[in-house]
């Protein structure tokens, strides 16, 4: 599963599509309300994803207060793990590819998206009798492994 062109942007280009300044969107980033990974490069250091940026969009609008940038204001407690900046070391499209050690946190409302369009095809498909021979097939299977 490699990275889409186009499926990440920088820090840079998502300040000029949602029209956030830096500072604003260095603080969302390290308060955790915009997930991004850390590519330890002196230019274009945070890459965001496209779906990351519409949930925040999305939030933004709801919670407006949440996501209000002062520089005034103390920082927050530090984020959960699940939601802080992922570290890498110089990330390439490459580098994803073939990155073993590297977790990619998937948000929960993605996993309850592919949840909702994988559970009635998976009831279908093991309601017929088709689907429950391809189930005792790999049962067979796993008892001889």
């Amino acid at each position: 599963m490699g990275m889409m062109k186009g499926e990440y942007i920088s820090k840079e280009q998502f300040c000029k599509e949602c029209h956030v300044g830096k500072q604003t969107a260095l603080w969302l980033i390290q308060n955790g309300l915009l997930p991004a990974i850390n590519t330890t490069r002196k230019t274009d250091r945070y890459l965001i994803s496209r779906v990351d940026i519409a949930h925040y969009l999305r939030n933004h609008e709801l919670e407006s207060k949440k996501y209000r940038y002062n520089k005034y204001r103390r920082p927050r407690r530090a984020a959960p793990l699940k939601n802080r900046v992922k570290e890498a070391v110089r990330v390439t499209p490459a580098d994803l590819k073939r990155a073993e050690g590297i977790q990619m946190v998937i948000p929960d409302y993605e996993i309850e998206a592919m949840a909702c369009v994988l559970l009635p095809e998976l009831q279908a498909f093991y309601a017929n009798p088709e689907g429950q021979a391809a189930f005792e097939e790999w049962k067979r299977n796993q008892e001889h492994t």
